[in-house]
């Protein structure tokens, strides 16, 4: 009889035991938890541009006259000897229209071209003067001293210019760049030779690499969804072999790397929490499974979290979310999210 009871009470305890531990075990917090490791990061400045050819070569008129007939379009591609425009050009020697062979009129027109005022030639009607004066006034062809693209062509057919005025430019078809406009705010972080990565949608498998090639010396104001901005103009040398898809024109989104650390800590921004001190700390589990609080420095932030200057130590474990545990809590980890 005694015996019984004694085994009945001893159940009764045990089940007891079992469901106070139960209770318990339920109580207990469950955390998410990362071990602290060191990594390669990298600030970077993003910006987009558009792919353009590089080596601009701007072909320039040595004559002073009328434009007769353009022969290239923009987009084109020509080679040394190429024609690329014909002028009617107006020689430099005068001297024969002093004698009485020649009009005033004739003489007057053509120094007036003569002193920088080609517009003159637009009282001139294309036939007589061509031919009765083609040792003055004649059509010449004009070919490319360069090998590549046409580009931005500045004139017009017919259109009058000086000696010297801009024509066209032919771009260096082997090699290109990005042209970036960089706000105010991040140009100071940029400088040449610095590495570039370079993504476009046209080349979606394939990745790019560029480097900082020259920083513009001064500012200008920029249109943008937002408005009007302050930016610096910065261009970026293609350095890989580019698909033969890329062309003049397409977007780039360039990320200028501006800083980079080899052995950096760097924790999710949910593992930061705040005290009533504004210090910054993290929750350490501990081998026990208790929660110890430590307060630590932090330095730049990234997308995917925010570097740790001291207070932890890579291979340390700690809480991906700190929020709501108190210092020296029993928690129960459930997940490490690194491991």
């Amino acid at each position: 009889m005694k015996r019984g009871i004694l085994i009945s009470i001893t159940g009764v305890f045990i089940l007891l035991s079992y469901i106070v531990s139960l209770i318990i075990i339920m109580q207990v917090p469950v955390v998410e938890v990362f071990t602290v490791r060191t990594r390669e990061v990298e600030s970077t400045v993003v910006c987009n541009g558009k792919f353009e050819y590089s080596g601009n070569q701007t072909v320039c008129s040595p004559y002073t006259g009328k434009i007769n007939d353009i022969y290239v379009s923009e987009g084109d591609h020509v080679s040394i000897g190429d024609m690329l425009y014909s002028i009617i050009a107006v020689s430099d020697n005068i001297s024969e229209y002093s004698n009485s062979t020649h009009s005033q009129e004739d003489i007057e027109l053509v120094q007036r071209v003569l002193s920088g005022n080609p517009s003159a030639l637009d009282e001139y009607s294309g036939d007589g003067i061509a031919v009765s004066k083609e040792d003055a006034i004649k059509t010449v062809d004009i070919l490319s001293d360069y090998s590549g693209i046409v580009g931005e062509i500045y004139v017009a057919e017919k259109q009058s210019l000086a000696d010297g005025d801009k024509v066209l430019n032919v771009s260096d078809s082997e090699n290109m760049q990005i042209r970036l406009d960089v706000n105010e705010d991040k140009i100071a972080e940029i400088e040449p030779g610095q590495k570039v990565e370079i993504s476009c949608n046209a080349i979606k498998d394939n990745s790019i690499n560029g480097t900082v090639r020259e920083i513009g010396n001064t500012a200008k104001q920029t249109s943008t969804t937002l408005g009007k901005e302050t930016t610096v103009e910065v261009i970026v040398s293609v350095d890989s072999e580019l698909d033969t898809e890329i062309k003049a024109g397409y977007t780039a989104k360039c990320s200028i790397v501006v800083d980079k650390k080899n052995n950096a800590i760097l924790v999710p921004y949910e593992a930061v929490s705040y005290d009533d001190n504004g210090s910054e700390y993290v929750m350490c589990y501990s081998e026990t499974g208790n929660c110890i609080k430590k307060t630590i420095t932090t330095g730049k932030e990234y997308g995917d979290g925010v570097e740790v200057i001291s207070g932890i130590e890579q291979g340390e474990i700690l809480l991906s979310f700190s929020g709501g545990i108190e210092d020296s809590t029993f928690v129960k980890a459930e997940v490490d999210v690194d491991d």
